[in-house]
């Protein structure tokens, strides 16, 4: 008996060993962004999402501004031109909900880039319809993207912020949004009325 406990290691409880971490500080994300502080990665990331903004603004406004043309060209009704912006909200909820978890699990650049490849392709395309139904699906098209903003846009923002600058910044951003609205708005008021194809600029 003497012999096996002699012969046997020296072995310490696995219940008593000190955990393979010891040692590893857990930080917040929250803190290490206010430790950095507001710097130029912070002003790179508004100017992107700012751009976006301004993007999904101005796609969001476009409709407004063309339907009486819409329905002289093609000869529909205010009910048959509203196709168009019922079609642009059921992509937008179908994009909110894949983007938004693509976003979780691949990463938020490929969304974004998407966004903005999205309403230029798509958006320049339906400037082009030749038929009232080609239109809707543009439109519809355009739209699928543009809940890109809501779900990942801003809260990419939100993440790369120190928390004490994030109100004020995300104001700033979200006034980036109502310049897109002013921008479509003064150039529907110059376009439409100048030009004979003025909606589709």
């Amino acid at each position: 008996m003497d012999k096996e406990r002699e012969d046997a290691p020296d072995k310490v409880p696995l219940i008593n060993q000190p955990p393979i971490n010891e040692g590893i500080q857990k930080v917040a994300v929250d803190d290490i962004m206010s430790f950095i502080g507001y710097g130029p990665l912070q002003i790179i990331t508004f100017c992107m999402v700012g751009l976006a903004l301004l993007a999904y603004a101005c796609n969001n406004s476009v409709i407004a501004f063309i339907d009486i043309s819409v329905q002289d060209r093609w000869n529909v009704s205010e009910v048959t031109f509203a196709i168009v912006p019922s079609a642009t909200s059921i992509t937008n909820i179908i994009g909110g909900f894949s983007f938004g978890y693509m976003s979780d699990h691949f990463g938020r650049v490929w969304p974004y880039a998407l966004l903005l490849s999205n309403i230029g392709i798509f958006g320049l395309a339906s400037a082009f319809s030749p038929t009232f139904a080609t239109l809707v699906v543009l439109r519809a098209l355009t739209s699928l993207v543009v809940s890109v903003v809501a779900s990942t846009v801003i809260t990419t923002l939100i993440e790369f912020l120190p928390v004490k600058n994030r109100g004020k910044v995300i104001v700033l951003a979200k006034l980036t949004e109502s310049l897109g609205n002013c921008i479509c708005a003064g150039l529907a008021w110059w376009l439409i009325p100048t030009y004979k194809l003025g909606w589709r600029y």
